[in-house]
Formats: structure tokens, C-alpha cells, sequence
């Protein structure tokens, strides 16, 4: 996910050339997407993963 004023106002073209810079140096090919997260997009990333896979484990019905 990317965000940041510098990021968005950049759009689908800046996104572009950041996936396509990725690719040469990352082994893995990561999704890269704009985002509209206002503030501290990684921690509200993580705290929405860290929720999910709570939720996957308390409330996991095929037990």
C-alpha cells in the first residue's frame, strides 16, 4: 500500500514506476496500491491484519 501526499498527488503513474522499480529489486512481485489512509498507514495496516487473523482464530467455526 502506498500513501502520502507526495504518493497520491503522483497517482497511477508514480504508482507505476514504483511497482516497476520493485520488480527488479525484490524477488517477489508485492501488489502495490494507492491509498487514501490519512494517517500512519502502516499501523492501521497492521492493526487491521492483526483484527483479521484474531478473528479468524476466536470466532473459526470449522473446529
Amino acid at each position: 500500500m502506498l500513501s502520502g501526499e507526495v504518493l497520491v498527488s503522483g497517482g497511477e503513474p508514480l504508482r507505476a514506476r514504483v511497482q516497476s522499480a520493485l520488480a527488479d529489486l525484490a524477488a517477489s512481485r508485492p501488489r502495490l496500491v494507492l491509498a487514501a489512509v490519512p494517517r500512519r498507514p502502516v499501523l492501521r495496516g497492521a492493526l487491521e491484519s492483526a483484527l483479521a487473523a484474531t478473528r479468524d482464530e476466536v470466532f473459526d467455526t470449522s473446529r
